[in-house]
């Protein structure tokens, strides 16, 4: 099955580069298409079979790969939930690299600076790897940056002192570090504060013209269950805070994680002791990288490490619903780019409002319910979620806006929506996290984006607002019906999927003069006197009327493609193929909508798995 496909082979060793280790999972992904083209395989897998050699360990065998692609390799554990029943090969129970996680990414494949210590192997760097068709690439070969005794790391080498202001440019961000216990303890009233004698954070913050600084600040940490904890500032008189929050199944030494979305957040307090009235700004970007990170409550578990947060600039304002007409949509948002590892989903802020048919879209923010944009790029293209990412927000409405150019994101441009994008929502959020067909879209109307965007990239902050007229998703695409039953199509047709295709079911579905056999029409052998009489009569009354009933405006299977734009993406040859259409227009390339709504639905997985343990 593999003929003509393209191979990936290594070894994959601990941090010595020369003990290999069996039980890693290694996975290659398709650099212009992640999800549907991705391949996965265990270390040491072959060395189940009877009287395989012992230096079989480690290696890895990534077969049936698209030829003339290029491929991301990188390393992770095998989930702990697979044992017995549900064991992947070739341990059971997995190997448990990191104890903190019940899975932990490990690393991408760096090229020629893949090594057992960072620097030079940073985990989150990688590069890409040509393949082609018949060919083995070898040698891809990893040398883990950790054993697999998990070690906690040693804050001695972390750098505590005050920041530098030059080095917080955007307005609305910050940047700082931090040590300390877990000394403190979380209540349903909030944090009480002990702060750690032996501690420090320095901190400094942008937001709203103002600039926030903590210089050797009070600082204390929590092992609150599945979360740690980290607050710096004002705690003995619970004044200006700074939050750090992270679950700790992704929490990892030397692993950088996204605190801007379901992995973790920056959270600051103007004032912590009025936090029910003044609020607090949360992030919607950044990261956190731990130097050190040991699980325990007490001077038993300690966190050191730094943060670099992104915070939204503009305070969004609702969509007023007297402002928006019939089968019309309206709203705004501000969030940040995601990366495609699941320790960096980002989210952001939005309102929208709008109308279709009887059915009310309401997605603005408001006490009760919190909306949030969340952005993620892959290929060449970019996808928008307006949603309220909570359990209970799952039957909410939500919006997906695609664009299939990324490129477009750029300071005041504006996207025509039906040229190169397009709005689709679901009554139900649940609707579109099973893969069903969007309710409604929008081909008619505009994205603009505001002068504070800085780009698409990672963790690049966009901002803007939309507009649209709404219909169904077939109107909106310039898709009706062929058919809806047999009398609608010509002699000799059927109607098969809205389509009229050559066959019949009975003579009926026949010219004059054949009968049905087989499913084929077929000359009738019947009589000649009997043809002659009905001949001329029947044609007469039957012609014209049935040369109108084979419509043509909705084109075929490969080229309308509402499938794939609406539902579940499948494979290339499945129908769909997930196409913006208006009526004249070439039609734009569809893989990057089929790989921009796929990874929409992977993305939330995760996502829900954090919200529930928030």
């Amino acid at each position: 099955p593999f003929a003509g496909k393209a191979t990936i082979a290594g070894t994959v060793f601990q941090a010595d580069g020369a003990t290999m280790l069996q039980g890693i999972n290694v996975v290659a992904r398709n650099v212009e298409n992640p999800f549907f083209d991705a391949v996965s395989g265990v270390s040491g897998d072959l060395l189940r079979e009877e009287g395989a050699p012992a230096e079989l360990e480690g290696k890895f065998t990534l077969p049936g790969l698209t030829p003339d692609q290029r491929y991301v390799v990188n390393a992770e554990e095998v989930n702990e939930a697979f044992r017995g029943g549900s064991g992947i090969p070739p341990l059971d129970p997995p190997l448990d690299v990191s104890p903190l996680s019940d899975f932990a990414f490990l690393e991408f494949f760096n090229g020629e600076n893949e090594a057992g210590s960072n620097p030079p192997d940073d985990p989150g760097q990688f590069v890409e790897i040509p393949v082609t068709g018949g060919a083995v690439v070898g040698n891809i070969d990893f040398a883990l940056n950790f054993d697999t005794e998990i070690d906690p790391g040693s804050c001695d080498a972390l750098s505590l002192d005050p920041i530098d202001p030059a080095t917080v440019t955007d307005p609305a961000s910050g940047r700082g570090n931090f040590f300390t216990h877990h000394l403190s303890e979380i209540t349903d009233e909030g944090a009480v504060f002990t702060p750690d004698p032996e501690g420090t954070c320095h901190a400094l913050l942008k937001l709203g013209g103002e600039t926030i600084t903590f210089d050797n600040a009070e600082v204390t940490g929590i092992d609150d269950g599945d979360i740690y904890r980290m607050y710096c500032g004002e705690l003995s008189t619970q004044g200006k805070v700074l939050e750090v929050l992270v679950l700790k199944d992704d929490a990892e030494v030397d692993q950088p994680l996204g605190i801007g979305g379901a992995i973790g957040l920056g959270i600051y307090f103007p004032s912590y002791a009025d936090r029910e009235t003044l609020g607090a700004v949360a992030s919607i970007g950044g990261e956190v990288a731990y130097d050190c990170l040991l699980e325990g409550q007490g001077n038993d578990g300690f966190q050191g490490g730094i943060h670099e947060m992104i915070f939204p600039i503009r305070d969004l304002p609702a969509i007023p619903s007297d402002q928006v007409g019939e089968n019309e949509i309206r709203g705004n948002f501000e969030t940040v780019g995601s990366n495609i590892s699941s320790t960096f989903t980002n989210f952001g802020n939005a309102n929208a409002f709008g109308n279709f048919g009887n059915t009310e879209i309401d997605l603005n923010n408001s006490p009760d319910a919190s909306i949030s944009g969340l952005s993620f790029p892959g290929g060449g293209g970019i996808t928008l979620l307006v949603a309220n990412f909570t359990q209970a927000g799952q039957r909410k409405p939500l919006i997906e806006i695609v664009l299939i150019d990324k490129e477009e994101v750029a300071p005041g441009a504006t996207v025509t929506l039906g040229e190169t994008a397009i709005l689709l929502g679901w009554n139900r959020a649940i609707d579109f996290f099973n893969g069903q067909e969007a309710d409604f879209a929008g081909c008619h109307g505009s994205l603009t984006f505001y002068p504070e965007t800085q780009g698409p990239g990672f963790n690049e902050r966009f901002l803007g607002e939309f507009q649209s007229t709404l219909s169904s998703v077939p109107e909106c695409l310039g898709e009706t019906p062929q058919c809806t039953n047999d009398d609608e199509c010509s002699d000799g047709q059927i109607c098969e999927g809205e389509t009229c295709v050559e066959g019949c079911r009975v003579d009926e579905d026949c010219a004059e003069g054949e009968v049905c056999e087989a499913n084929a029409c077929v000359p009738s052998t019947g009589g000649t006197d009997q043809g002659t009489d009905q001949g001329t009569d029947q044609g007469t009354d039957q012609g014209t009327d049935q040369g109108t009933d084979q419509s043509t405006q909705g084109g075929t299977p490969g080229e309308s493609g509402g499938t794939t734009v609406t539902g579940t993406p499948g494979t290339d040859d499945d129908g769909g193929c997930g196409c913006v259409a208006t009526p004249g227009r070439n039609r734009p390339d569809p893989a990057p909508f089929a790989l921009l709504l796929a990874f929409g639905l992977l993305f939330f997985a995760s996502l829900k798995r954090a919200h529930r343990r928030r």
